[in-house]
């Protein structure tokens, strides 16, 4: 079986060397090669940048012609946090290792194994508060007629005539005379007291529902090609 570290940069089978001009996406040089890592190269400080840059063998898109093209501009390059030495990972110091055994030429039938690292992602759901809508609550003065029946005494003055029934005459007979009656009667006084007709009570309710959240997640797998002549010559060799 042939082993490969898809982390480290190659074009076919050229390895990339030390003093190689990296150039950006933009097709503007960026520097030279200055430290060959198996997950990073380093660009050595010039009148372009103040420190050296650390550029990881996934920001690489091919080696060609003795130059490594890498997958930003060089304008980008300040926007990237590519100051530091990125940390090498378990996956990449065996890469390494094994990239030092094969070119001592040792053997790596028995005694050498590759750890691969397969990463997927996964949905992390959380909740937060939103604002459905609002109720809005207003209360109004209707005016309206009203009608009450109140009954009222009125004084009426009833004039009777009839025979006299003594005839003893009186002392002011012959005499002009003014008589004053008076008359009473009710009338209505009309007053307003104010009083609780009902009351409204408004609560809120909290409902839970269920509902399904959908998104793409990334995964990765590994494949492994056959080298039938590798294989068929291990066979011979056993």
């Amino acid at each position: 079986m042939s082993h490969s570290d898809p982390n480290r940069p190659r074009d076919g089978n050229t390895e990339i060397a030390y003093g190689w001009d990296v150039v950006g996406s933009d097709g503007d040089k960026i520097g030279s090669v200055a430290a060959i890592q198996p997950h990073y190269i380093s660009v050595e400080k010039g009148f372009l940048f103040k420190e050296d840059i650390f550029i990881p063998t996934s920001a690489i898109s091919s080696v060609a012609d003795e130059t490594v093209h890498v997958d930003v501009t060089k304008d980008q390059i300040e926007d990237q946090d590519w100051a530091r030495e990125p940390e090498m990972t378990t996956h990449h110091r065996d890469a390494g290792q094994y990239n030092e055994q094969r070119a001592a030429g040792t053997d790596t039938d028995t005694s050498d194994r590759m750890h691969i690292q397969l990463s997927e992602e996964q949905l992390n759901v959380n909740t937060h508060e939103v604002e459905r809508g609002s109720v809005h609550v207003h209360k109004d003065v209707v005016t309206e007629e009203q009608s009450v029946n109140v009954p009222l005494r009125e004084e009426e003055v009833r004039v009777e005539r009839h025979e006299a029934r003594s005839g003893q005459v009186p002392d002011d007979a012959f005499q002009e005379q003014d008589i004053e009656i008076p008359i009473r009667g009710e009338e209505a006084d009309v007053t307003k007291s104010v009083r609780v007709r009902e009351e409204v009570d408004i609560t809120k309710d909290v409902h839970q529902r269920d509902e399904q959240v959908h998104d793409t997640v990334r995964r990765e797998e590994v494949h492994i090609d056959r080298d039938d002549n590798l294989h068929r010559e291990r066979e011979e060799r056993s």
